[in-house]
């Protein structure tokens, strides 16, 4: 039986040169996906909780992606999502990780972080000392605006 014997197979019994041609394509055919602002505070959240030993993930959210996004990344740390809206914490119960609790709409950033820090003592999240990861979008009750972060010592 006569053989055939084509360019290809020739490069197929040397797999590194074989190799060159795909690697060439993917890197035409793939463009870099630059995270959205929310999406990098949302990982940079439980990057740093984890680093500083944070006992929990304070997620303040209007619509709920907020803590959504957070808990994607899979935290050590429980994410206690405050929500104004009951409809929102009850989806927010079905996510990894999650404590959904329901408040009334905060009016002020510094109201929000203090009766947070007393909302995580009070569920036992947290405890005089303790550190927690804060994130949140402001001007508050915007949806989607996920832009803040702040590491909080508990008093």
């Amino acid at each position: 039986f006569p053989i055939a014997v084509s360019p290809e197979s020739i490069i197929a019994s040397v797999p590194s040169r074989m190799a060159l041609p795909y690697h060439r394509i993917l890197s035409e055919k793939t463009e870099t996906v630059m995270p959205q602002t929310d999406d990098a505070i949302s990982y940079a959240a439980c990057h740093i909780a984890e680093q500083l030993g944070a006992v929990g993930i304070i997620a303040y959210t209007t619509s709920g992606s907020t803590a959504q996004r957070v808990a994607k990344y899979r935290p050590k740390a429980p994410i206690l999502a405050i929500a104004p809206k009951d409809s929102v914490r009850k989806k927010l119960a079905l996510y990894w990780g999650v404590y959904p609790y329901q408040v009334p709409e905060y009016t002020s950033v510094e109201e929000m972080f203090e009766q947070g820090a007393q909302l995580a003592v009070k569920l036992g999240l947290a405890r005089s000392g303790d550190l927690v990861v804060v994130t949140a979008g402001v001007p508050l009750r915007v949806p989607g605006s996920t832009n803040m972060l702040k590491v909080q010592k508990i008093d």
